[in-house]
């Protein structure tokens, strides 16, 4: 789990900033992280956990509805 945490913010597409303001400006929350698709089995099998901008965005968000919302963060 903690190599797959690794991926998820280590990303080249991950945007990183040195300045801290320009850092918030940026939607840490959401673009701090990559959505890696893995087989619906393996989602359930996690609980979505793996819906990882959703779950930084609004970590409130039952593991059951993060798929979901994950859907419609991209949609948005």
């Amino acid at each position: 789990m903690g190599q797959v945490n690794y991926f998820h913010h280590t990303h080249p597409d991950v945007e990183w900033n040195q300045d801290q303001s320009a850092w918030i400006e940026s939607t840490p929350y959401v673009m701090a992280t990559v959505h890696i698709r893995f087989p619906i089995w393996f989602g359930i099998a996690l609980h979505h956990i793996m819906e990882q901008a959703m779950h930084h965005l609004n970590t409130n968000i039952p593991l059951y509805n993060l798929r979901a919302a994950q859907r419609q963060l991209e949609d948005m």
